[in-house]
C-alpha cells in the first residue's frame, strides 16, 4: 500500500537554520517537508529533534544553512513509527528499526561489535517495552546483546538456538539511560570451526 500524507499545518521561517514547530497533533506518525521559493528542499534538512517529554507535539528542525521558507507538517498513513520526511526517516519516536541488509555475522566466541547507533535517552523517548532481533545461527547456541558504550552497561542480552531466521525477544531491559548515549549491538557464537551467528534486523519498541 502506498503511503498517503494529509497536510496538518505549515509554519513560515525567515533567515533561520533552526525552527521549533509546536504542532500539538499528539501523533506518532508525522511527515515534514521544507519549501523554499516554491520548491521542495530535502537537501536543506540536517536533523530533527523531538522535544524532550513532548515528542508527540513538538520538534526542532535544524537546516544545513540559514534560509527562508515554509515547514509543512503532514500526518502519515503508512508509518506509525516516528517522524519522517516525505522521502526518508530522519528521527524516530515510539519505535526504532535498524536493518542490516542481508545480515551481519560472526564466527567469534567472544562478543563482536555488529553495529552501533545513538539512543536519545528515556527522558526524551520514554521507556522501551522490548527489543526484538531477527537472528539465526548454526552453532550449539549463540548470544546477542545491546551494550551502552558511554555508561558501560548491558541493556539486554539473550541466548538463541534457532537455525532458521526467527524474531526473538532480547528479554528484560535494564540500565536504560535517561540521557543520550551510544548503543552497540554485540553478537557471539558458542561453537567451533566455521559455525556462525547472524543478525539481520533489530527493533526497539515502545
Amino acid at each position: 500500500m502506498a503511503d498517503t500524507h494529509s497536510l496538518e499545518l505549515q509554519q513560515s521561517f525567515i533567515n533561520s537554520s533552526s525552527i521549533t514547530v509546536t504542532h500539538n497533533l499528539n501523533k506518532e506518525a508525522l511527515a515534514i517537508q521544507v519549501i523554499v521559493d516554491g520548491e521542495k528542499r530535502e537537501d536543506l534538512i540536517k536533523e530533527l529533534i523531538p522535544t524532550a517529554g513532548n515528542y508527540l507535539n513538538e520538534f526542532t528542525l535544524h537546516l544545513t544553512e540559514q534560509s527562508s521558507g515554509i515547514v509543512q507538517v503532514f500526518s502519515s498513513s503508512m508509518y506509525p513509527v516516528g517522524i519522517l520526511t516525505i522521502e526518508k526517516k530522519i528521527a524516530l519516536g515510539p519505535r526504532m528499526d535498524f536493518s542490516l541488509g542481508r545480515g551481519e555475522e560472526t564466527q567469534q566466541d567472544t562478543y563482536s561489535v555488529i553495529d552501533s547507533f545513538s539512543f536519545q535517552g528515556t527522558q526524551m523517548l520514554g521507556i522501551p517495552k522490548q527489543i526484538m532481533a531477527l537472528v539465526q545461527q548454526n552453532a550449539t547456541s549463540s548470544d546477542i546483546r545491546i551494550y551502552d558504550v558511554n555508561n558501560g552497561n548491558v541493556i539486554a542480552e539473550t541466548n538463541f538456538t534457532n537455525t532458521q531466521p526467527a524474531l526473538i525477544n532480547l528479554g528484560t531491559l535494564s540500565n536504560l539511560p535517561t540521557s543520550p548515549t551510544l548503543f552497540e549491538m554485540h553478537l557471539r557464537r558458542n561453537g567451533q570451526g566455521n559455525q556462525k551467528a547472524r543478525v539481520r534486523t533489530i527493533h526497539i519498541e515502545w
